[in-house]
């Protein structure tokens, strides 16, 4: 969460307001930096289920892109 807010703009915060996404729930970081960190992070189902109870909208994408697809639930894609 530190990495996202300290790599996230306001300049992006407004843009995907464009776009009807919250911004008050968003970083504004583009979706290029969030597939380089995940690329990092590798997959990882425990780190995808736990992100993407924040609520954040990048964090959410990022939870996505690291999610392992095999395990990944009808109940949690309801979610």
């Amino acid at each position: 969460m530190k990495w996202l807010k300290a790599h996230g703009s306001k300049r992006n915060r407004e843009g995907i307001a464009r776009y009807a996404i919250p911004s008050q729930k968003a970083f504004g970081l583009p979706v290029s930096r969030l597939r380089q960190l995940a690329k990092r992070l590798g997959r990882n189902h425990d780190l995808a289920e736990a992100r993407w109870a924040t609520g954040r909208h990048e964090v959410r994408m990022l939870a996505a892109f690291v999610d392992e697809p095999a395990r990944v639930t009808a109940a949690q894609m309801e979610r």
